[in-house]
């Protein structure tokens, strides 16, 4: 091994979490300022806005959770990609945010913004499954050399690859059908439950490990 990939493998834990914390974290105050500005304008949260910053806040948790885990059980000789991956979840948080943000009477975007919204779900939920594939092919290699190295459980895969699809389905069903605004809570609130649903997954999914 060179000395350049010993080294990298030492500083894979640090590095990648300090990478992540700082994605994160401006992910989480662009929220924030978007929640703001909403009371400030409105005086109140609506119900759609209410799920979809759920949604978008436990999405925020699960990415700097998986990673932590990540970076503790798994070290790899780190390359663009994985340099790359953090940066493109951030973006996709970005616009999940950005589009919730698009004020209602935008004269382009006003009645599209919530098909904006899932389609920047859906690009969050493509680099998660990115990021698991990456994982997953250069993990296997440390599980070959050393087999006290944590297996990636295959679970994370699937069931990402599965929401992606749901949320590329929902997205492009609502570029072609506006549902009234005042049931869009309805589809914001089963995301906001699968998300939940997922962060709960997530927490359990390394006991059986």
């Amino acid at each position: 091994m060179s000395k350049l990939a010993d080294k990298s493998k030492q500083a894979h834990a640090g590095f990648y979490l300090t990478l992540v914390s700082i994605v994160q974290s401006l992910a989480l105050g662009f929220l924030l300022q978007l929640l703001d500005a909403e009371l400030i304008a409105k005086g109140t949260l609506s119900l759609n806005i209410s799920f979809q910053a759920i949604t978008v806040f436990l999405g925020i948790i699960l990415v700097w959770h998986e990673y932590a885990i990540g970076t503790i059980a798994y070290t790899w000789k780190l390359d663009i990609i994985d340099s790359a991956i953090p940066f493109l979840i951030g973006v996709a948080e970005y616009m999940m945010i950005a589009a919730m943000a698009i004020p209602e009477d935008n004269p382009t975007f006003g009645t599209k913004r919530y098909a904006l919204w899932l389609w920047s779900l859906s690009a969050f939920a493509f680099t998660a499954v990115i990021a698991y594939l990456n994982q997953h092919k250069k993990a296997q290699v440390e599980t070959d050399e050393s087999s006290d190295v944590i297996k990636i459980p295959k679970k994370n895969l699937g069931f990402t690859v599965g929401y992606f699809v749901f949320f590329v389905l929902l997205a492009a069903l609502f570029s072609f059908w506006r549902l009234p605004d005042k049931f869009l809570w309805i589809p914001s609130l089963v995301i906001c439950v699968l998300f939940s649903v997922e962060a709960f997954r997530a927490n359990r999914v390394y006991a059986s490990v």
